[in-house]
């Protein structure tokens, strides 16, 4: 399991899921594909298994160094807590 990023925000897209903030650092070792296998940990002990949904295009004035990413519809904001600790998990294909 390798660490991706700790939750700074999640926003809801209506019947898409919700996007994780920060997201996947740029320098990240491996390249992601939408489908990448996630664990994430939230600060109240639950573990969430999931996987990318699709990778999140943002328009910003500032370099972003991180690539935001939505999870599956059926896991809703109120599931990921700021905090949370997202790691890929290790049968992801390289």
């Amino acid at each position: 399991m390798q660490f991706l990023f700790a939750v700074e925000d999640v926003f809801s897209i209506t019947g898409q899921g919700c996007v994780l903030v920060p997201g996947v650092p740029h320098d990240f070792a491996h390249e992601l594909k939408s489908g990448a296998p996630l664990l994430i940990c939230t600060p109240q002990g639950e573990h969430i298994h999931t996987h990318i949904e699709y990778f999140v295009s943002v328009r910003s004035t500032r370099t972003l160094n991180h690539i935001p990413f939505s999870l599956p519809a059926m896991i809703n904001k109120e599931h990921i807590p700021t905090g949370s600790q997202v790691y890929l998990q290790d049968d992801v294909k390289k």
